[in-house]
């Protein structure tokens, strides 16, 4: 995960995979109908609104980080795909998803700031089904992270939450990912200024010969 050169002071991440997608266009592109993102300060719930889905069989999914170490509740009727945290500085990272229609893609935590992106996912008839790939953190200071290996299935839609930290004095910078004999496309990303600047980007990726491997999360 790259950060443009300019050292984090953490990052947590939430990688997954979704089969039974739209495989049209590049990288992923067809899979996704819409996107939007929300901030908020010391709130107990965030919701992410979407637009009225395009077809009753398209699932939505989401990922929400916050200021606090402490755990982070789905929306209703969403699964949680992963959740991680840290404590120096306090952060939260938790990703969902629900294979219905749902423009409010939601959740809860104790009173925190709070960042979130949401996205509508475009199913061919079948259905949409996943799994999670790898779901952790690394709170050292770095300009670039890598996330545990993964082993992505041909022509399904992979979907990256990123979640990193800076002191608010600094920029906060927005990350890159390579890997995997993929390539990653940033599909919408959301700030928070303070106490720390916060940043949660979402990335997705589809190709027909992904490899095994690391994935490297870079600000550099």
């Amino acid at each position: 995960i790259d950060f443009a050169g300019i050292t984090q002071t953490g990052c947590a991440w939430s990688i997954s995979e979704f089969s039974g997608v739209d495989t049209s266009g590049t990288n992923g592109s067809g899979a996704i109908v819409q996107f939007s993102t929300n901030v908020g300060t010391a709130v107990t719930s965030l919701s992410v609104t979407l637009a009225s889905f395009a077809n009753i069989n398209n699932g939505c999914a989401g990922g929400f980080s916050t200021s606090i170490s402490s755990g982070i509740t789905p929306g209703s009727g969403f699964t949680e795909l992963g959740e991680t945290s840290y404590a120096t500085p306090t952060t939260s990272l938790e990703s969902e998803w629900k294979a219905t229609n749902d423009t409010s893609v939601d959740t809860s935590f104790a009173s925190a700031n709070a960042e979130g992106v949401a996205v509508e996912i475009k199913a061919v008839p079948t259905g949409v089904s996943l799994s999670t790939l790898t779901a952790s953190f690394d709170s050292i200071d770095r300009t670039t992270y890598t996330a545990g290996s993964i082993t992505p299935t041909a022509n399904t839609l992979q979907l990256a939450v990123i979640c990193n930290e800076k002191d608010a004095t600094s920029p906060v910078a927005t990350p890159t990912i390579t890997g995997n004999n993929l390539t990653w496309v940033q599909i919408a990303t959301a700030p928070y200024a303070t106490p720390n600047g916060r940043r949660i980007t979402l990335f997705r990726a589809m190709g027909a010969s992904p490899t095994s491997g690391t994935i490297s999360i870079s600000f550099g």
